[in-house]
């Protein structure tokens, strides 16, 4: 599933749902998909909006394995 996710990472921009059930990867695929996607249209900002920071904080540990470092910047919910 991941590398599907990436194979559309060529495709051209717009809005994607991905339908995953719990623990299948999606948080990966699809940063994964964004960040070849940012480099496929030179895009130099990925907002990754999420519920929770510890689902990103689990990822971060892939980032040097695809080649990316994340800034990661919290927003307080309201």
């Amino acid at each position: 599933m991941s590398d599907e996710c990436l194979k559309r990472a060529f495709d051209k921009q717009g809005i994607y749902s991905l339908t995953v059930p719990t623990g299948g990867g999606k948080t990966f695929a699809s940063l994964r998909y964004a960040l070849q996607h940012a480099k496929q249209y030179k895009l130099d900002k990925i907002i990754y909006i999420i519920p929770f920071t510890s689902i990103i904080e689990q990822n971060l540990k892939w980032s040097s394995y695809i080649g990316h470092s994340f800034i990661v910047k919290p927003v307080p919910s309201f």
